[in-house]
């Protein structure tokens, strides 16, 4: 009830207090960022899969934890895409900290979990190695959907975002030419972020047999989940070698 009261009063607020709230958020959670531990579990995708849902609904268990501050309502840091830059206590100061979770453990009788999500975690093939090295014992969730839908599910996005002028047949047909060479050059350049490679890979990005072996050459098997939305619904498998 807390929470949900200061996201409506700060989704009110004028931009300069969400501003001034932001930064003085943002520079306790740094300084603080030494009892903040990393990620429990990830969210890695996919694309119009169902991955915010996903989050939401795990949050919604009082013994899972979003980012910090929860009233913000983000989902995502971008740190393994858009912020490599940073560095782990950056990352870290996303997270609530053991002090709050050792409060929080006395009225649940066990420790909360903490965690963010991101499409684009699954997809980008450099993501998994820098989160081994970042959060090596994450569990990740990765949430398929039939590659048709999700294709067109993600054209029906970038219109909406003004970012897609082509009609869907037209967009599938210059994929191969939109997207040339822009993972060679993000293999090259770890800092480099690829909105073509994000953005307008409708039929590539359906392909889940190679993200997924990428994601299980890094991370151990039982530390990834992959299930699979059918017609509305989540499946859940047991977990299991991909």
């Amino acid at each position: 009830m807390v929470s949900s009261a200061l996201g409506k009063w700060k989704d009110r607020s004028p931009r300069w207090v969400k501003d001034a709230a932001n930064l003085s958020t943002r520079g306790y959670a740094l300084a603080t960022s030494r009892d903040r531990p990393p990620p429990d579990f990830l969210v890695i995708g996919t694309k119009r899969g169902g991955t915010t849902s996903m989050f939401n609904y795990l949050i919604m268990h009082p013994g899972m934890l979003g980012l910090f501050p929860q009233s913000r309502g983000k989902k995502s840091t971008d740190y393994f895409f858009k912020e490599p830059q940073r560095d782990a206590r950056w990352y870290r100061s996303h997270f609530h900290s053991e002090t709050y979770r050792k409060r929080l453990q006395k009225q649940l009788g066990y420790r909360a979990l903490g965690g963010e999500a991101s499409p684009y975690y699954l997809w980008d093939p450099r993501i998994v190695h820098h989160v081994r090295r970042v959060a090596p014992e994450v569990k990740a969730v990765a949430l398929l959907r039939d590659p048709v839908e999700r294709a067109w599910s993600h054209y029906q996005e970038r219109v909406e975002n003004d970012v897609e002028p082509l009609t869907f047949e037209d967009a599938l047909a210059a994929e191969a030419d939109r997207t040339a060479g822009e993972l060679e050059r993000m293999l090259e350049d770890p800092t480099y972020y690829s909105e073509a490679h994000d953005w307008y890979t409708y039929r590539a990005r359906g392909e889940y047999l190679n993200q997924l072996q990428n994601w299980a050459s890094v991370s151990p098997a039982q530390q990834t989940l992959a299930a699979v939305q059918m017609s509305g619904a989540v499946q859940l498998p047991q977990p299991a070698a991909v």
